[in-house]
């Protein structure tokens, strides 16, 4: 990785935690996060996805299985199964909460 690079991506890591402070100091955060979970509870996508874990456990037996294997069986396939709209609503909802809030993006993020 050239030097350049490094930079660029040590720019990115603090706009990022900068994004994330003012997320959390706002409460926008946890507001989103509400959000999330609302779309995809009512979106039967929970639903799917504790179905997945339940059958993996049943699958190997509860005594066999821990929370490491579940989580990498089952979390490929949730991300997947995310609705794109949600994805794309969350999106925009950061890009707007960037635009109203004095966050430097800088030209390389």
């Amino acid at each position: 990785m050239s030097s350049s690079d490094r930079n660029i991506d040590r720019k990115c890591d603090e706009v990022r935690s900068k994004i994330e402070a003012k997320l959390q100091a706002s409460g926008e955060q946890d507001r989103i996060r509400r959000h999330i979970r609302a779309a995809l509870n009512s979106s039967g996508w929970m639903e799917e996805v504790k179905s997945q874990c339940r059958d993996l456990i049943r699958a190997k037996g509860v005594e066999y299985c821990t929370v490491e294997e579940i989580v990498e069986a089952v979390l490929p396939q949730a991300r997947e199964r995310v609705p794109k709209e949600l994805k794309q609503e969350v999106l925009d909802l950061l890009w707007k909460f960037v635009d109203t809030h004095d966050i430097g993006l800088g030209d390389d993020c």
